[in-house]
């Protein structure tokens, strides 16, 4: 009997020190997803059967910024959910950026009305859209010195669209972009200007910006100009697309004192005004267009006009307006070479080859 109760006492030992192993070593599919009982929910610690996490039940507190990965050097704009919702203030946040320790400032889809404030491009600040169709800057400032925009140098602003609607003041000069000695990228960009007697698109004071895939369109009251160089400007311009219309005078691209602009595939689109110009070269200036479409209808229509000493080379291209294709004073020469010039005369000294008319016949420049 008592070898009985010793073999019993025995198998029981056994069986517990069993179960305390399997206590801590489940088998694989030991347990099974059906066999788990959810929590009441009045706590924030519910189970949740299958993957993921369910909605609402993560516990308060879980989780904290510390545990958030976030981009560093990126200050988002958006309408909810971002660091800003003005890409004013958003620029204005950055304080330390330089060649070393450069930032993004990363605008999410909407319009962003930023009314008579501008947004002020920093060195080492990129400003990027989410695209030129989905992401807007509107403002009406009115200010021969400030733009919706102000560009600076060693920055791009790209993928967006820049819209100036003026009275926001008794300024007569509406801008939206200014480039004041800021040498600014500006790629992928849409410009839209009509809201002053004065329009400018892109405004450009001594300096030399790169300008990719922007279209441009102005249309005031008074005086227009898609792009207007002044003062020892140099832009480089590929891929360019201008239009100017209404208004009093109207210009494509204006160039006055000492400018210096390359033009590569751009076209540029005038009319609807009492006088206009496709390009202007005022003292001094000359442009060098290659593979590039002027034309120019209405009054007094004139596709490239040179005044005070200036050389302009033409290649690759078709300029066509009414009044006069080519038109110079006696102190300029425009250089023309395998293109079209399709409607008025020519007026000044111009050296030509290849060049020929709208239907095709060849030109005896004089």
């Amino acid at each position: 009997m008592k070898k009985n109760r010793i073999s019993l006492f025995l198998i029981l030992i056994y069986l517990l020190s069993m179960a305390v192993t399997n206590a801590f070593a489940l088998n694989n599919d030991e347990v099974m997803s059906q066999h788990i009982k959810e929590a009441d929910g009045t706590s924030g610690q519910d189970t949740n059967i299958g993957s993921g996490v369910k909605t609402g039940h993560i516990q308060n507190g879980a989780i904290t910024s510390s545990k958030i990965g976030f981009y560093r050097k990126v200050v988002v704009v958006a309408l909810s959910g971002g660091n800003f919702t003005s890409p004013v203030n958003a620029v204005n946040s950055i304080t330390d950026a330089s060649a070393t320790n450069p930032y993004l400032v990363k605008i999410m889809p909407g319009v962003y009305n930023i009314g008579t404030n501008s947004v002020q491009m920093k060195e080492y600040v990129d400003i990027e859209g989410s695209g030129e169709t989905v992401t807007k800057i509107t403002g009406n400032i009115n200010s021969a010195y400030s733009g919706v925009v102000n560009g600076a140098s060693n920055a791009e602003i790209r993928s967006l669209t820049v819209e100036s609607t003026g009275g926001g003041g008794t300024d007569p000069v509406v801008i939206a972009i200014n480039n004041d000695h800021a040498s600014t990228k500006i790629t992928d960009i849409t410009v839209t200007n009509s809201g002053g007697s004065i329009t400018y698109g892109v405004y450009i004071t001594n300096a030399s910006p790169i300008m990719t895939n922007v279209t441009i369109n102005v249309f005031g009251v008074d005086n227009n100009r898609g792009i207007y160089n002044q003062n020892f400007s140099s832009p480089v311009m590929t891929n360019v697309k201008i239009t100017a219309s209404g208004g009093v005078n109207n210009a494509g691209i204006y160039n006055y004192q000492f400018c210096s602009p390359t033009m590569t595939n751009v076209t540029i689109n005038v009319s609807g005004a009492s006088w206009n110009y496709g390009v202007v070269d005022w003292a001094s200036s000359s442009t060098v267009m290659t593979n590039s479409t002027v034309t120019v209808s209405g009054n007094n229509s004139y596709g490239i006009y040179g005044q005070y000493t200036y050389s302009t080379k033409i290649d690759h291209s078709v300029i066509t307006a009414s009044t006069r294709t080519i038109a110079n004073d006696s102190s300029s020469t425009t250089l023309i070479g395998n293109t079209k010039l399709d409607g008025g005369t020519i007026l000044g000294a111009v050296k030509c080859v290849g060049v020929y008319d709208g239907n095709y016949n060849p030109l005896t420049c004089p």
